[in-house]
């Protein structure tokens, strides 16, 4: 009786030692990298600034259309100026 209680406390040891090592194995796979707050925050700021600024570059976008849209009416009223000047002639409505 004495060698299988022997047995037994040394067979659950070894079950309970390789229980512990499976659950800590297990634990350290099914861990992730954990990010702080202060990480977090300086993300979250990263983010915002990208948003602005590809706000600012569409706006950007927009003003580059609207200005060359102008740069091409102000050339077809230098030519049309040009050309009444060239002929000497009065624009209709004018004095």
């Amino acid at each position: 009786m004495a060698v299988s209680l022997v047995g037994l406390m040394m067979f659950l040891a070894l079950f309970a030692l390789v229980v512990v090592a499976a659950g800590f194995g297990i634990s350290k796979l099914g861990a992730r990298p954990s990010l702080d707050h202060e990480r977090l925050d300086l993300l979250r700021d990263v983010l915002d600034r990208l948003a602005d600024a590809e706000a600012r570059l569409d706006e950007l976008a927009d003003n580059a259309a609207r200005l060359a849209e102008l740069e091409e009416r102000a050339d077809v009223a230098e030519r049309v100026l040009a050309d009444v000047r060239a002929r000497k002639e009065v624009p209709p409505g004018g004095r």
